[in-house]
């Protein structure tokens, strides 16, 4: 998987969402966050689900940060929207995806 693209402490409005993450997100995002501080996490839109353990590694970046934060994929699995509303954050996503981080490692591994 791709690094995420990783914003902190940005201003949100429309404009500032459409230059840092995909243009097809920006519609889904609460206007509630429209002129509120936040961290921008944004993974390839390309990419299959987000796992839990790529949350992880984008939280260890953000540590210190009292801004909220929004991510952005194509998918997440279950595991990885836990962490992200346990940790205060929002996540906006084009496909629901109902696997666990287990079900699809084992999909991924029968295919390679």
């Amino acid at each position: 998987m791709k690094k995420p693209f990783v914003k902190r402490d940005v201003l949100i409005d429309y404009t500032t969402l459409c230059k840092y993450i995909d243009k097809r997100l920006v519609d889904m995002v609460d206007r509630s966050f429209f002129g509120t501080v936040c961290n921008i996490v944004s993974f390839h839109i390309d990419s299959n689900a987000v796992m839990s353990r790529d949350i992880i590694k984008v939280q260890k970046k953000l540590e210190g940060s009292r801004s909220r934060t929004m991510y952005f994929a194509y998918n997440f699995t279950l595991e990885a929207v836990d962490l992200i509303n346990d940790s205060g954050g929002a996540a906006f996503y084009m496909q629901d995806f109902p696997w666990t981080d287990q079900r699809l490692a084992a999909v991924r591994n029968s295919i390679h």
